[in-house]
């Protein structure tokens, strides 16, 4: 009985019980936990990109090719939007994140130099109207300028380069270079995008900032799109060639006064073509103004890329594509990554190489080895 009588006065009293329940609602109501940051779910390197809060808005690698910046968007059921800049150092294999303030969304992420993100930001339901400045070294913000004019996208923006190609679609699509504050700085252009002509996200800027290449979705072109010189300084535009007129998928563009150059890939091969815009017409790349324009000034650099085949790096200097490793000879049971990296760039980084390829907006960024089987994942898509 004594038993019995102690273990019933050391029950505690229902009223305490209740006292203690009040204090740890009124603890959480006052300190709510922290909400999930716009990304990836799982954390480096267990995360996947198919599989996120939010969605991706855009990524960008830097021009050294070792480290990747990809912006995420999240609006929740309740309270304000949330937006936050990933970053993946290949080198270091880690990742960090940038969290920007709520109520912020982000449209396009790109690289001032080697070092800086910038992000085009704005608020939730507006035109963007901010440019974000990041250090991907210390993942922490440094700078935000307001823009002089706001834009919807920035389409083209070459590291180091003073103006940016943005777009405007308030009252129909305007597209014109700017500068770093946002100020116009060429005439304004009007894709013609009637009869379900839409905009897609070829560009490139000719050297001097005055001239500009973009591209333009439609059925009735060859392929379904097709490619446009705009002249900033006068407002002109001029129908380039259409998709259906290359070689392969268009890898890059570059422009000049004179022509206008594309890196095409078609299966295990890359190439380029020259377009000469006075004569309206495919020329030589071995024309000597190809080398005058684009090589001598060490601006044309190989390029690599990965098929479901293997790997290659192309030489625009002389033309030719050279395999780096071969996939051909391996097993079942390496089809899977082989189909995730299928159609992506290289980067080359230690003793291997890192794949990157999007695919309806999902990034799958691995390690490979020297010899391009894989490594580790460092932000599968799967």
């Amino acid at each position: 009985m004594a038993t019995r009588k102690t273990s019933r006065d050391n029950r505690i009293p229902v009223y305490v019980l209740a006292a203690l329940v009040l204090v740890a609602v009124v603890w959480r109501l006052a300190n709510p936990p922290e909400p999930l940051t716009p990304g990836p779910y799982g954390g480096f390197p267990n995360w996947v990109s198919s599989a996120d809060l939010g969605s991706m808005s855009s990524q960008a690698i830097n021009p050294s090719g070792n480290m990747w910046a990809g912006s995420w968007n999240h609006k929740p059921k309740s309270g304000d939007p949330r937006s936050s800049i990933w970053l993946i150092d290949f080198d270091k294999c880690e990742a960090r994140v940038v969290k920007l303030p709520d109520g912020n969304f982000v449209t396009d992420v790109g690289w001032a130099d080697d070092a800086t993100v910038w992000a085009l930001t704005g608020a939730a339901g507006e035109t963007p109207d901010k440019l974000a400045y990041v250090d991907s070294r210390s993942a922490k913000a440094t700078k935000t300028v307001r823009l002089k004019g706001p834009v919807d996208r920035i389409l083209s923006w070459p590291a180091g380069s003073a103006v940016f190609l943005g777009e405007r679609t308030k009252g129909g699509v305007v597209l014109a270079l700017h500068s770093a504050n946002g100020e116009i700085v060429s005439k304004e252009i009007k894709p013609d995008l009637s009869r379900g002509r839409k905009l897609y996200t070829d560009t490139a800027i000719s050297p001097d900032r005055t001239l500009f290449v973009y591209s333009v979705q439609d059925s009735r072109e060859p392929a379904g799109r097709a490619y446009y010189l705009a002249n900033g300084r006068d407002g002109s535009v001029k129908r380039l060639f259409a998709l259906g007129d290359l070689p392969g998928r268009v890898e890059r563009l570059w422009v000049a006064d004179w022509g206008v150059m594309v890196a095409c890939v078609e299966r295990n091969k890359m190439e380029t073509v020259v377009y000469d815009i006075a004569a309206g017409k495919f020329v030589d790349a071995r024309d000597e103004r190809v080398n005058a324009t684009w090589f001598t000034n060490g601006a044309m650099k190989p390029l690599m890329f990965v098929t479901y085949d293997g790997g290659y790096r192309f030489d625009p200097g002389t033309g030719k594509t050279r395999q780096l490793f071969d996939f051909t000879k391996l097993g079942e049971q390496d089809s899977q990554w082989r189909e995730a990296v299928n159609g992506g760039r290289l980067y080359s980084i230690g003793d291997g190489y890192v794949s990157l390829s999007v695919v309806a907006n999902t990034v799958d960024i691995r390690e490979l080895k020297k010899d391009g089987t894989f490594d580790r994942n460092l932000l599968p898509r799967y």
